[in-house]
């Protein structure tokens, strides 16, 4: 076991001023099953580039954070219930939740640990008290420990009703392209249609729905009009059904990550050997690259 010595927790807010506005969680975004919190952890070794010698990657990872955050501002904001439990964003600008610490421990610690379920979460990623909630509350928790060898480890904690993976990753290029400076060049992925999956007021459900709806981000025509159909549907599902669990009795669903990038999130030390989720739970497994030891 190693110990982890943490400096008190601090609100990363957005670099310059953000709009101030409140916005509907799309009904897909709104089900009950997404109202829970995602652990990733990202393991780098030391390896920094020309440009990070002698950098500390605390500081080289909170300052771009803030400015990312102007274009990702509604992580910035809090989620609200409305009228009939329905989520709104209030893009408040209260900032995401930053804890710097330091551990007495090499990255050769870890061993094949590293991967999941990791049985360091609590020191690598810690829950800061009256940050569990899905409302009122941080969207985004992040946790950058050193390691007395110089490699460290990036810990995120993020509210799944306001982002998915595919958000996650795109955020997190965007933190990598601001550690260039790059802020001219930055690309910002402008945020997924997502009032396309609003109710589409249909009256009755003509079709059963068995799983969690999801949505691709890559394809065809036809996929993306499936998916639009497909995603319509469910919205209407769960605005009719008032928002129901999604059932898994006799259902394992496995989300695969592997084609995400995670593994590509370069922020000035190299790639990561390993990133991903921390854990599965009781129904939902991943997949995910890492690397093979010898």
């Amino acid at each position: 076991m190693f110990s982890v010595m943490r400096q008190a927790p601090k609100l990363i807010t957005p670099a310059s001023s953000t709009p101030r506005v409140i916005k509907k969680v799309s009904d897909i975004d709104d089900q009950e099953g997404l109202r829970h919190h995602v652990q990733f952890l990202f393991f780098y070794k030391n390896n920094p580039s020309p440009a990070m010698k002698g950098k500390d990657p605390v500081q080289v990872i909170r300052e771009p954070l803030s400015r990312a955050l102007v274009f990702y501002c509604p992580l910035a904001g809090r989620l609200k219930e409305a009228m009939n439990r329905k989520f709104v964003v209030d893009w408040t600008g209260e900032g995401v939740l930053f804890i710097e610490a330091d551990a007495n421990v090499k990255l050769e610690h870890f061993g094949d640990e590293i991967q999941v379920p990791c049985p360091y979460l609590n020191q690598l990623l810690y829950k800061v008290l009256g940050s569990e909630g899905i409302v009122d509350c941080p969207l985004l928790s992040i946790q950058v420990t050193r390691l007395v060898c110089g490699g460290f480890n990036l810990g995120l904690r993020f509210n799944h009703a306001m982002c998915d993976g595919f958000g996650l990753q795109k955020f997190a290029k965007a933190v990598e392209e601001m550690t260039r400076d790059d802020n001219e060049n930055v690309r910002i992925c402008r945020y997924c249609p997502r009032q396309a999956f609003q109710q589409a007021y249909t009256s009755r459900i003509s079709w059963k729905h068995h799983c969690s709806p999801g949505c691709l981000f890559k394809g065809g025509r036809f996929v993306q009009e499936s998916i639009r159909i497909g995603g319509r549907s469910s919205a209407d599902y769960m605005v009719i059904k008032e928002r129901p669990k999604c059932s898994t009795e006799g259902n394992f669903f496995i989300s695969d990550l592997t084609p995400l990038g995670f593994e590509e999130v370069d922020l000035g030390w190299g790639q990561p050997i390993y990133a991903g989720p921390t854990e599965a739970t009781s129904f939902i497994s991943y997949c995910v690259k890492y690397i093979k030891r010898d």
